[in-house]
């Protein structure tokens, strides 16, 4: 509620790992409140090592990659005040929700 709307679906790319969202037309990010979204998957069969996600943005105020657990940016248009990850799950085969909440320093 009161937070950017994105797009009915995202883009996921197996082999990258990568996960596209676009804000819908008319929205946009506020630097001045966190923005928090979910997604479902399932976790691997077998066991893996944790991975580490990244959040970017491009666009007007375009920002670099950064890993969402640690890190800082060099010289960019904007940086992520806020980058955190948390899991429900780690049991093999089990249903894990993906909770995401970042906040960039640059209306996006």
């Amino acid at each position: 509620p009161g937070g950017p709307t994105f797009g009915s679906t995202g883009a996921w790319t197996t082999s990258s790992g990568t996960l596209l969202l676009q804000l819908a037309a008319g929205q946009s990010m506020s630097t001045s409140t966190p923005t928090v979204f979910t997604i479902v998957v399932q976790n691997a069969a077998s066991m893996q090592s944790a991975q580490t996600p990244t959040a970017a943005a491009s666009g007007t105020n375009p920002i670099l990659a950064a890993p969402m657990s640690t890190g800082v940016l060099a010289a960019s248009t904007g940086i992520w005040t806020t980058k955190n990850v948390g899991e429900s799950s780690s049991i093999q085969s089990a249903d894990n929700t993906l909770s995401f909440t970042i906040q960039p320093s640059a209306t996006l």
